[in-house]
């Protein structure tokens, strides 16, 4: 009989590392007889993650899913259906899915966070996004008004136990198992590690890559938020982001926080008796877990932040994979030996001299997509007839037609923000003309 996994999150539990992860391995999975769902995919080319029209059961991806459903039932599979939102749905939505998968046995699988902890990343999760439907005005961070009300929008959800009642109510008792978002309890101190022994999947042959979704720190998140206040307006929402990031990595020491700890205590002690019955149901990998000592923290120089990020945003110009760059992406890749007409998406760059400068940074969340991949850059070229002399990162690679290859980025040749210089050179006494009209960053192997 095939078996179904509900991977059902809940957010900001590596959700997607694990999505992005399983489409990786796809070959390798299957392999071992692990298939996840391919009808109503939320990015079919970037993850896994699974997408259903819950207001209206009537809708066309409801009968995809139900083909999908009646032909993997008849297997011996296992499959995966992930969406982090899963974990909010209502009794009637279950009983819903769990008739489409009604020959199939059934785990629900939830990695959860303790409660203050999850909320704060989700509220950071928001700053990041600039979702202003949630409207939380984080723009003084000593007293981020709206906070609270953000907060009360997710206390129907933090009651575990009753989430985990819900699920077990419908798919039948023993069928949840939850597991503990810390990396001190994972197997192998990864995520993407520990759900695939939560599948029974050997990981010996898979890419175990992480963190696809990066976090940004209170101070980062602040500063995006309210990039206006920061940046003048020919810089970026993704150069902001991009350099947030970064230097949330690196900028960890006792950082304030978005709730207050006498917010902390309170929502813990909400909790406190429903987690206690919860982690000892249902939890798997429990044992010894202590909440994270919540601090407040020092106060932040917000412009020296802000200073640092410009440093990077104004050094290294940023591009994104399949595309140029943002919106309004600087035309400072062409750094060096280039005449520029026009701007995105209809410019052209002509090499001016014999000698000139590609240099950029690539979007750290590209990168992380992209695991220990080799990469490319393409370059969409007119009135070039020649080969060029090409150095990445000062490495040289060879003469290059430009017109026909890409150039090869080695993971090796990339700075300390993913960032490349690329130097092409005109053979001596040789005259002609290299005018790009398109960049962009690919994993190495893919083609036009």
């Amino acid at each position: 009989m095939a078996k179904l996994i509900i991977h059902a999150g809940m957010g900001k539990t590596g959700t997607s590392s694990i999505q992005v992860s399983l489409l990786k391995n796809q070959e390798a999975l299957a392999a071992q007889g692990i298939a996840f769902l391919q009808s109503n995919q939320s990015k079919p080319e970037q993850s896994a993650k699974h997408r259903l029209k819950w207001r209206n059961f009537k809708a066309e991806p409801w009968k995809e899913l139900r083909e999908e459903a009646a032909r993997l039932a008849k297997t011996d599979k296992t499959v995966v259906l992930s969406n982090e939102t899963l974990w909010k749905k209502n009794a009637k939505e279950l009983r819903f899915l769990k008739k489409i998968f009604k020959r199939f046995d059934f785990t629900i699988l939830f990695y959860v966070r303790e409660q203050v902890e999850f909320l704060e990343s989700r509220a950071l999760q928001a700053m990041k996004r600039d979702r202003n439907a949630l409207r939380p005005d984080f723009s003084d961070p000593e007293n981020p008004s709206g906070l609270e009300d953000f907060l009360e929008k997710f206390a129907p959800h933090l009651d575990y136990l009753e989430v985990a009642e819900r699920w077990e109510s419908v798919f039948g008792k023993g069928t949840v198992q939850s597991r503990l978002y810390m990396r001190d309890v994972f197997t192998g101190g990864n995520v993407v590690a520990d759900f695939y022994e939560a599948i029974g999947a050997s990981t010996e042959a898979l890419d175990l890559s992480t963190e696809m979704n990066p976090s940004l720190s209170v101070p980062f998140a602040a500063i995006t938020k309210d990039r206006a206040k920061y940046f003048p307006p020919t810089v970026s929402k993704s150069e902001v982001l991009d350099s947030a990031l970064r230097l949330s990595k690196v900028r960890k020491m006792n950082l304030p926080k978005l709730i207050s700890p006498e917010r902390a205590e309170k929502i813990r002690a909400e909790a406190a008796e429903s987690n206690r019955v919860f982690f000892s149901r249902y939890v798997v990998n429990a044992d010894g877990f202590k909440p994270k000592d919540w601090k407040k923290g020092e106060g932040c120089n917000f412009n020296e932040l802000a200073g640092e990020m410009g440093e990077i945003i104004s050094k290294w110009p940023l591009i994104v994979f399949k595309g140029f760059g943002p919106e309004k992406p600087s035309i400072g890749v062409f750094y060096d030996g280039w005449e520029v007409e026009g701007g995105p998406p209809e410019y052209c760059a002509t090499q001016s001299m014999p000698l000139s400068a590609l240099r950029f940074r690539i979007h750290v969340r590209s990168r992380l997509r992209s695991g220990d991949s080799d990469l490319a850059l393409f370059l969409r070229c007119i009135e070039t007839d020649v080969a060029r002399s090409v150095k990445v990162g000062g490495v040289d690679a060879g003469e290059i037609d430009l017109s026909r290859s890409p150039i090869p980025i080695p993971v090796s040749a990339l700075g300390e923000y993913d960032n490349v210089e690329i130097m092409l050179s005109i053979p001596e006494g040789v005259t002609s003309s290299l005018t790009v009209t398109e960049l962009r960053v690919e994993e190495s192997g893919e083609s036009e």
